[in-house]
């Protein structure tokens, strides 16, 4: 396996909305794109008869191989806290578990970034990172640890969250900051140079927009993925994958699911 970078430590789509939308039945055969295959293993929670996860990148292929073997060997809290959900001192010690599950191609690839290993798998990927950066050097210089804080435990009805966002959160303070961290230079760095080449106008706008219908649309408390923006772990809120109640599920239906290093459009067209 070449020395590829991570670029997704964690998946960033709502795995709940995909599998709604897909309405997987038992014994369905489903495709995915690898990414760093949190979806792909709740889809799992479906019972369909083959999960394929394909991705171009053979770092994805290797964060999807090293969740398999983790499922397979360790217990859940030890699972969350290789993910990087949880604080631990002991994640080479964990890996050392997993590693002889792994195929050759996946161990030799961790074996060569144990510095991704040291903070989480779940956390080692150049989106990540700039999620890091942004949470440990943006954010405080707009938001207090407290009104963060309240911020994560908005309930209630939508009208009062966004009139609370309004007010509080959405200041001049915030919406510079905001811009200079998601301008298409930074952005292009944390993904790729041209991943927002057909965005028209303002790439910070529009996320700034979406971030505010993410956040007063569904309760804070409950969203997994703003959790790991705006904090360090350990995080209540989980992804799909991780929640409690699916952990054996998924570990017992592991078998289904084969990793693929391709394009998508090869896999397709060779597999019929």
């Amino acid at each position: 396996m070449s020395d590829a970078t991570i670029r997704y430590g964690q998946c960033w789509e709502d795995a709940d909305v995909l599998r709604d939308a897909l309405a997987i039945r038992p014994g369905d055969r489903v495709l995915s794109i690898g990414s760093a295959c949190d979806n792909a293993l709740a889809l799992l929670l479906d019972d369909p008869a083959e999960v394929v996860a394909v991705d171009l990148n053979p770092a994805q292929i290797a964060c999807l191989a090293l969740r398999i073997a983790a499922f397979q060997t360790l217990e859940y809290d030890a699972l969350l806290e290789l993910v990087g959900v949880r604080a631990s001192r002991r994640r080479a010690d964990l890996y050392r578990q997993c590693r002889p599950a792994l195929d050759v191609a996946s161990a030799a690839f961790w074996d060569a970034h144990p510095e991704a290993i040291g903070i989480g798998i779940g956390e080692a990927g150049t989106f990540e990172a700039f999620f890091r950066m942004f949470r440990r050097r943006i954010l405080p210089l707009a938001h207090s640890r407290r009104r963060i804080r309240t911020l994560l435990t908005l309930g209630g009805e939508t009208g009062p969250r966004r009139e609370w966002y309004d007010r509080h959160w959405d200041t001049l303070r915030w919406r510079m900051l905001f811009a200079l961290a998601t301008s298409r230079a930074v952005l292009g760095k944390a993904r790729y140079p041209t991943a927002f080449s057909q965005v028209e106008g303002s790439v910070a706008e529009r996320l700034r927009r979406r971030v505010r219908q993410s956040v007063t649309a569904t309760p804070p408390a409950s969203n997994p993925y703003l959790a790991a923006v705006l904090t360090e772990p350990p995080r209540r809120a989980l992804p799909p994958y991780l929640q409690p109640d699916a952990f054996e599920t998924i570990r017992a239906r592991v078998d289904p699911l084969s990793p693929h290093l391709d394009t998508l459009d090869t896999f397709l067209s060779e597999s019929g």
